[in-house]
């Protein structure tokens, strides 16, 4: 298998040790990692290629939610830049584990556990997609850009929607989950959690820093929900506890 395209984006200014472990892991597992970034990027791993955002998406269509984050704003840089240089994208809070020619040639897409409500549970039969579990945007593989597939069509309706009432997760996972649902012919493989998002999300961040967790068999990634450490006012760049997964991510990725 060729060696995979892997696209990131980091706005601007500099990653913390976080974002650093995610994209040196791309680069040590053989992957060829492209930082995208609007300026001030002046630590990006050894090996990872940083390259002007403004090639994919001009700087005057940078917006952020009503949060204040730029998550929306990466959920619509992602489809771009999917759509037209295709590859692999990855968030930069979303470790590699497995080398490039371990997840195959076929597109893909990843999908999440979440926590289900009874009307949820409704929907997702009605949908075709099991209890409990949903797609997430964290990685996607789009090899072969064409006009009409997932990416293409996620592309087309993250630009023409009104930017001033984006919600959290609205062009990201909300969007990508819509659009498999109604197109059943999409040809995209959409693999389980623990493929991706083998921890969920509500166990982070302090299921990676609690020594003696283990991972499950069969993640190819590891999916570090970057917004639980905010939310929960962890430093991403204090020192990791030792027999912590972050503490032994940090030694081989890091330090």
């Amino acid at each position: 298998m060729a060696s995979v395209v892997v696209h990131q984006l980091w706005v601007s200014g500099s990653l913390s040790n976080l974002e650093k472990i995610s994209s040196n892991s791309f680069v040590q597992a053989g992957y060829s990692t492209v930082i995208w970034s609007y300026g001030g990027l002046d630590n990006a791993p050894k090996g990872a290629e940083v390259r002007d955002a403004r090639l994919v998406l001009p700087e005057s269509l940078i917006f952020r939610g009503k949060s204040g984050s730029l998550a929306q704003f990466s959920d619509l840089f992602r489809y771009a830049v999917l759509n037209t240089h295709g590859g692999m994208w990855a968030d930069t809070d979303v470790v590699a584990l497995a080398p490039p020619d371990a997840i195959g040639p076929q597109p893909f897409l990843v999908t999440e556990r979440d926590q289900t409500k009874p009307i949820k549970a409704l929907a997702k039969r009605l949908l075709r997609r099991p209890e409990g579990r949903s797609v997430n945007s964290n990685v996607i593989y789009n090899p072969n850009p064409s006009p009409g597939n997932i990416i293409d069509l996620a592309y087309g309706y993250a630009r023409a929607f009104p930017k001033e009432n984006i919600v959290w997760g609205e062009l990201g996972p909300r969007l990508l989950a819509a659009i498999e649902s109604i197109y059943p012919d999409h040809g995209f493989v959409v693999h389980d959690p623990v493929f991706a998002n083998p921890f969920n999300w509500w166990e982070c961040p302090h299921v990676l820093v609690e020594p003696g967790q283990k991972l499950a068999e069969g993640a190819s990634f590891l999916h570090l929900y970057n917004e639980t450490w905010r939310r929960a006012g962890i430093d991403k760049d204090a020192e990791f506890p030792r027999g912590s997964l972050m503490r032994n991510l940090a030694e081989k990725f890091l330090y």
